[in-house]
Order: C-alpha cells, then sequence, then structure tokens
C-alpha cells in the first residue's frame, strides 16, 4: 500500500480511472469489431472482424477488483481465450476439441473444406473440423491479433489527468495524509513526530 495513502478517500482517482477503464473497455470492443487482416498458414487470407460470434465482444466489461497491497484496481474481464487470441499461443497449446465444437456451432458462417467447397453443419462435420482445428494449433499455435495492446495505446492519452486527481484527493484529506505519513497535530500546526529511541 502506498505509504501515506491509506485512509485517504480517492474518489476522484477513483472516477477517474473508473472512467479510464470504461473508454479501454468501449475501445477494446471497437478492436474486436473492426475488420483486420489475418493470413493463415494455409495461404488464406481473411479480412473480417474477431467478432464472429459475439461472444467475445460481449464478455470484454471493466471492473473494480479488490488487489492485495493495492488501494484501488480496475481491471479488464473477458473470454478466457481473448489474451490467447491477442498475445497468440505457442506450438502444441490448443483448446479442447469440445471448446472448438461449441465455437464452430456459435460462427455464423459457411464452413469450407480446402477447396471451397460448402461443408453442410452436422455434429460429424463439426466434430472433424474442430479435430482438425486443434490439430493445426497444436502444430503451428495460433498467430498473435494484438487487439488489446491496440487498444490500450488508443487510451494512452487519456491518462495524463490522473497525477492531476490523486493531488485533489490528497489536497481533500491533507491532514490524514500528513498523520500517514509521520506528522502530528499540536496547537493547530503539524509537526514531524520525534522518533522514540527504545
Amino acid at each position: 500500500m502506498g505509504q501515506g495513502l491509506s485512509d485517504i478517500k480517492l474518489k476522484n482517482t477513483e472516477a477517474f480511472l473508473k472512467s479510464y477503464m470504461e473508454r479501454l473497455e468501449t475501445l477494446a470492443k471497437i478492436e474486436i469489431g473492426r475488420n483486420r487482416q489475418r493470413k493463415y498458414p494455409s495461404g488464406r487470407t481473411v479480412n473480417s472482424p474477431l467478432n464472429s460470434s459475439g461472444s467475445l465482444r460481449d464478455s470484454i466489461e471493466s471492473k473494480k477488483q479488490e488487489v492485495s497491497n493495492a488501494l484501488m484496481a480496475f481491471g479488464l474481464m473477458g473470454n478466457d481465450y481473448a489474451l490467447d487470441i491477442n498475445s497468440g499461443t505457442p506450438k502444441s497449446k490448443a483448446p479442447s476439441r469440445a471448446k472448438l465444437v461449441n465455437w464452430i456451432k456459435a460462427k455464423p458462417v459457411q464452413l469450407r473444406d480446402k477447396k471451397g467447397k460448402i461443408i453442410k453443419k452436422t455434429e460429424g462435420s463439426i466434430k472433424a473440423i474442430a479435430k482438425r482445428i486443434q490439430a493445426s494449433q497444436k502444430i503451428r499455435g495460433i498467430a498473435p491479433v494484438p487487439f488489446l495492446e491496440e487498444a490500450a495505446k488508443d487510451s494512452m492519452s487519456h491518462l495524463n489527468g490522473i497525477g492531476l486527481e490523486i493531488a485533489y484527493d490528497i489536497a481533500d484529506n491533507v491532514e490524514q495524509f500528513l498523520i500517514n505519513i509521520g506528522y502530528e497535530e499540536v496547537n493547530g500546526e503539524f509537526k514531524l513526530k520525534e522518533k522514540n529511541n527504545e
């Protein structure tokens, strides 16, 4: 915990951080929804949003969190695979076949074979495609699509005012701040406490 800041009411700082995180949430959702070009090892190129089923975008949410030794913490929450998409995955790491089956069922696009022929969505064809996707990801991993990094970069300019908000909070609680850092009030004045030689 920051020296001197315990017991300080950080209402300005909290409002600023809440607003910043809400903006970051909005920017992340914009990044998920915009068209972006991706090239696959097969040579196929796709120019579409990451948000094929809507699940990823709907899962993104900023929340205040309890973190030990932190005065205040906010986080951006989302589906567990959001970080895998953002950072990519190493070879050998692949989602379970059941997760891939659910993803394929939710995906609102036509499935195609290697020659581009449309495959009818049946339980058997979905399982076969999930098996091929899983095998491919075990061999190649997932290439990174840094949508969270791009959203964070876009939001950085909004952090400029945070020092001012913290200063407002300290000014509103200056007496408590001085006590926290080792001063005491004596006859209406604050003086540094003398250390006891024990």
